[in-house]
């Protein structure tokens, strides 16, 4: 299932790839042309949305290699260093905005508005296209999300960029143009920083905020024969994967005994908590007062 979720979502991001390079070409001539900033930026978000979808295609790929000796996780983390190279690519693109929309503010130029009224409505087609294809799939991954994040924002502004071409025409309404921009370039910082904010949380080995781990260790110590837990890590490997290790304490039994204890532990992680790799140390309950979190390893 995840193998076919995985060849669609490869499938539906070639497709918006092909899309947004076109897109892109013709955004950015359509642009120098009409003389619009704002067509010109939009066309710029295109082509990160083109340079975002490249490199999640390569980590999609990547993250599909076999585990090595010097690879034990996998490279399921190069999924989340492309996220954040793309949401760099964001801010970047902002920034850019931004600062061409002050001096356009200052310089306003005569704009071609029919030009722009028709060429975006061509990407703003395109665009929206290319967000149906990768909605469900940016549920499951945060490097699609990153990518699906930028379509959908620049569907967001392609809108604002045919409308502005609209005032353009039939109003004449000039200082819409760079107005655009900014808008743009606010919703681009916006969402950049967001994305790098939850790949940091992730390359620090954070906890998922949505874990509370006194419940989780109160649900583990029901566990019959269970007396305690503590010495907890709980990190993220990626969007997708959680991972969990800890100290047990249980009764004084024999080891061949604690199978079926491990087993009620995994269980419990797995469907109540999403957690897919644990690794336990069994101990006597005379550890069992020991603090939830070592304070330093």
């Amino acid at each position: 299932m995840d193998t076919m979720r995985s060849e669609i979502s490869e499938r539906n991001v070639v497709i918006s790839v092909i899309m947004n390079a076109i897109i892109t070409i013709a955004e950015i001539v359509g642009g120098v042309i009409s003389g619009s900033l704002a067509l010109i930026s939009d066309g710029f978000h295109n082509l990160s949305d083109t340079f975002a979808g490249i490199l999640t295609l390569w980590t999609l790929k990547l993250s599909h290699k076999e585990h090595t000796e010097r690879f034990t996780f996998g490279y399921n983390r190069a999924e989340i260093l492309s996220a954040i190279l793309n949401a760099s690519l964001l801010l970047g693109i902002a920034i850019f905005l931004f600062i061409e929309a002050y001096k356009r503010f200052f310089s306003p130029e005569l704009i071609k508005s029919s030009i722009v009224i028709w060429v975006a409505l061509i990407g703003l087609t395109a665009n929206w296209i290319s967000v149906l294809l990768l909605h469900k799939s940016a549920k499951h991954s945060l490097n699609i999300r990153s990518v699906y994040l930028h379509l959908l924002s620049d569907a967001f502004s392609s809108i604002g960029v045919v409308v502005g071409g609209f005032l353009m025409h039939f109003f004449a309404i000039y200082w819409i143009d760079p107005l655009i921009a900014i808008l743009i370039a606010c919703f681009l910082f916006k969402e950049g920083f967001k994305i790098i904010k939850e790949t940091i949380a992730i390359l620090m080995e954070c906890a998922p905020k949505e874990i509370n781990l006194n419940k989780l260790k109160a649900d583990v110590e029901s566990i019959r024969h269970v007396k305690g837990l503590h010495h907890v890590h709980l990190w993220m490997l990626s969007d997708r994967q959680l991972l969990f290790e800890g100290h047990i304490c249980v009764d004084d039994m024999l080891m061949s005994e604690t199978k079926k204890i491990r087993k009620q532990i995994e269980k419990l992680l797995q469907t109540e908590y999403g957690i897919s790799h644990t690794t336990f140390q069994l101990e006597s309950n005379g550890h069992k007062d020991l603090d939830l979190i070592k304070k330093k390893c």
